[in-house]
């Protein structure tokens, strides 16, 4: 994609202004010239950008291409996926409804609304909006129709999606109006945000359109215009829009001044990287408030505000901010690899270097490891395995310092996110291989084993990280299911063909075939047809398919009406069979 993006590039318009007159002409040529370097260096398609100087929006810019397959050029008005950005704006509207008594900050929101994803969860009665500003609710950041909390509220921070979509559901409830309706009162009108919407509106198909986000793979996907609004993730905004709301934030604009203050003052420290904080403390001083990131170099330094945004790898997005120097910076970009450019864009944009972004853990566009990595996930992709395991030697033999355990995992997770486990499972081997102490490879390459349907490798690679960090979540389930496809494998169950040929039919985009006296599993849209292996007389496991397997349900009088897909995680799912397509074999 890197050699389209350059042609594409060089034709896009460019476009950035000056919104304030004075001394930072400098400043603003400097963005100009730097960030289209940048965005090329980081293989970017398309930002768009908007800066805070004295109080102000100062300069914005708008630069590559909104739409790869047509060339159309990012506009200060084309629409981006905010992504986690949601997250401030619905922060902000829960805090202006506490400034007028209507929601308090510290009573539990069950107190409000019964929400029946937690009825089950006893702990769920202390969970309280202030909780979830600070990300310290005990919620998953994204959970199944049952959600379990993973902590007990307010011991500790936990990044949390799930947090936000309650607190939507409950200020939706007490003020009897649907979110988008409640952002457009309390900030899109008031602030002069005139292309946002937590919804897709018909208008933003005119003027700059919406921007189209492009994957790891170089894969399209449009911004969808039938999303319900989320508070966590569904905003849709320009640069220019969301620096006129974090001018408001940095101001205190529309809030008491003691409400203002408390949102941009540390409710919980965050003592190590932000989706583990557990691990080792970073650099500098990062912590949450009431619905932003705070960080600081020093104890004598004042709080910078931020937050980042991720939707789906195609929408990536950074914004900080200095209420104390009234300074801050915006970007928006419809590029998987949007994030890796974060640290240069702030400081070039307002000259503080982002100690916050390490605790993200994405990678710097400039990082050692990104060209080989980059270079490995080609070959492994196009030529196989074996191909790529040469190829890292290779890449290996001339850059040992770039091979760490950071890119290797990354590696791991891209084969396997875009449909290569075969491949993944190589790379697991070279993971484990290459660090045989660290329990985090051992346990990936014990999923790796377990996909695969190496069941002995993975027992004994479960077995191993537990060894190596007894206080990691145990395995259990994987290794008992680990045990059982052993078992199977090692003492085979034969079944007549007449008792297994009534299984085989279409069960929606599952279809079951009978051939040569065996049951074979085959996904619609999906490559791969797996032989069924018996594991009892309804139940089947599947070769070369290790963290699945298939349970067939009959009624009353034997006749076959679903089957169960079973995970290794312990997921279930139900796919009734079509009794009007009827059988194969």
């Amino acid at each position: 994609m890197k050699k389209r993006l350059l042609v594409l590039f060089l034709a896009s318009a460019l476009a950035g202004s000056v919104a304030a007159a004075g001394g930072s002409e400098d400043l603003s040529s400097r963005l100009e010239t730097e960030i289209p370097k940048l965005m090329q260096g980081g293989d970017i398609p398309g930002l768009s950008i908007a800066v805070i100087r004295d109080g102000k929006l100062f300069w914005s810019g708008a630069f590559g291409v909104r739409d790869l397959a047509t060339g159309a050029p990012v506009r200060k008005d084309t629409l981006f996926e905010a992504a986690s950005l949601s997250k401030p704006i619905v922060a902000y509207i829960a805090l202006r409804l506490v400034d007028r008594g209507v929601l308090d900050l510290d009573t539990p929101l069950s107190q409000y609304l019964s929400y029946d994803r937690l009825q089950h969860e006893e702990r769920a009665r202390l969970i309280t909006a202030r909780r979830i500003l600070s990300h310290s609710s005990g919620l998953p950041n994204w959970g199944d129709e049952e959600l379990s909390l993973e902590f007990t509220p307010g011991e500790r921070f936990g990044y949390s999606g799930e947090g936000f979509v309650y607190l939507q559901k409950v200020i939706e409830k007490l003020t009897g109006m649907p979110l988008q309706d409640l952002a457009r009162k309390e900030v899109f009108v008031p602030l002069g945000m005139t292309r946002s919407s937590f919804v897709w509106e018909a208008s933003f198909a005119q003027g700059g359109g919406s921007a189209v986000g492009v994957d790891e793979e170089g894969k399209p996907e449009a911004v969808p215009t039938d999303r319900p609004a989320n508070a966590a993730s569904s905003l849709l905004t320009t640069a220019e829009d969301y620096a006129r709301f974090l001018l408001a934030v940095l101001d205190g604009r529309g809030l008491k001044k003691e409400t203002a203050t408390s949102m941009l003052s540390p409710q919980v420290r965050i003592p190590g990287k932000l989706f583990n904080p557990k691990s080792l403390p970073g650099e500098g001083e990062v912590a949450w408030g009431l619905g932003v990131g705070l960080e600081r170099s020093g104890p004598a330094e004042p709080f910078w505000v931020w937050h980042w945004g991720d939707n789906n790898d195609r929408f990536r997005a950074w914004m900080t901010g200095s209420r104390e120097k009234r300074e801050g910076v915006v970007y928006f970009t419809n590029g998987f690899e949007g994030l890796s450019i974060a640290e240069p864009v702030a400081l070039l944009a307002v000259g503080v270097r982002q100690s916050a972004f390490g605790r993200l853990e994405y990678e710097r566009y400039d990082s050692p490891q990104r060209v080989p990595r980059l270079d490995l996930e080609k070959t492994f992709s196009k030529q196989g395995g074996e191909a790529g395991v040469r190829r890292y030697r290779e890449l290996q033999a001339k850059s040992p310092d770039a091979f760490d355990a950071k890119l290797l995992d990354s590696l791991n997770n891209f084969l396997l996110n875009t449909g290569k486990p075969a491949e993944a499972f190589s790379v697991a081997k070279l993971y484990a291989e290459a660090h045989p102490r660290l329990p985090e490879a051992q346990a990936s390459l014990g999923g790796a084993a377990l996909r695969a349907g190496d069941f002995e490798l993975a027992i004994a690679s479960f077995e191993k990280a537990a060894v190596l960090d007894p206080k990691a979540p145990t395995r259990e389930r994987e290794i008992r299911w680990a045990r059982e496809g052993l078992a199977a494998q090692r003492n085979p169950i034969s079944l007549p063909a007449e008792a297994v040929r009534r299984f085989a039919g279409n069960y929606g985009a599952r279809q079951i075939v009978f051939e040569a006296g065996s049951l074979f599993y085959q996904r619609q849209g999906r490559p791969g047809k797996y032989r069924l292996r018996p594991l009892s007389a309804d139940n089947f496991w599947l070769e070369g398919l290790g963290i699945f397997r298939l349970r067939f349900v009959t009624d009353g009088d034997g006749r076959v009406t679903k089957l169960v897909g079973l995970y290794s995680d312990g997921r279930e799912d139900d796919s009734p069979r079509d009794p009007e397509r009827g059988g194969s074999g």
